[in-house]
């Protein structure tokens, strides 16, 4: 949580999203994304977020920032 958080806030402020809501999804394995949505309250909040969404049928929209771990 603390890496997606983590990249979240790295992409808002390298395209200087600050006041805005942004919506993420996090493509990853199912149990990744149980951990995560486990934790999807903190991570929301955290990250300023308006959706989030995670598992590993979730697709990029066109123009979208990216962060890449290991494991999402």
């Amino acid at each position: 949580m603390q890496e997606l958080v983590r990249g979240i806030r790295e992409t808002r402020n390298r395209y200087q999203i600050e006041k805005a809501s942004v919506d993420v999804g996090v493509k990853c394995s199912a149990a990744i994304a149980a951990e995560l949505n486990a934790l999807a309250p903190f991570v929301i909040s955290l990250g300023q977020l308006g959706q989030f969404e995670c598992g590993p049928n979730v697709t990029k929209p066109k123009q979208a920032g990216v962060i890449v771990a290991k494991e999402f």
